[in-house]
């Protein structure tokens, strides 16, 4: 049997995937109605783990609630009273899928 000639290790692919896209999290910050910075920690959709990809595949199309309660767990509620909205969530996750894209495949993104 021929060798194959390409060869790739699990961990190193993961870890050049990590570096590309800037981390395993995403920070996204909401400015409150009183001046101050809330910061929120989103899993980044290449590393979701199994039960939200579970998840996420029961969602409608348009559950954009759904979406943003999976996504930020229980920081939600903080969320939403800091003045962020459940489409945020949906126009931050475009956003990052489009950074993310350019930065795998070596274009800069800003």
């Amino acid at each position: 049997m021929p060798k194959a000639k390409n060869r790739y290790n699990k961990n190193a692919i993961r870890q050049q995937m990590i570096e590309a896209v800037g981390g395993t999290d995403i920070l996204y910050t909401v400015d409150t109605a009183d001046g101050k910075e809330i910061e929120f920690t989103i899993p980044h959709p290449l590393f979701y783990d199994r039960a939200t990809k579970d998840a996420l595949k029961e969602l409608a199309d348009d559950d954009e609630e759904g979406v943003a309660r999976l996504c930020l767990g229980d920081q939600y509620d903080k969320f939403i009273e800091a003045g962020g909205e459940d489409e945020d969530i949906s126009m931050l996750m475009a956003r990052v899928q489009k950074d993310s894209s350019a930065r795998i495949n070596g274009r800069p993104t800003r």
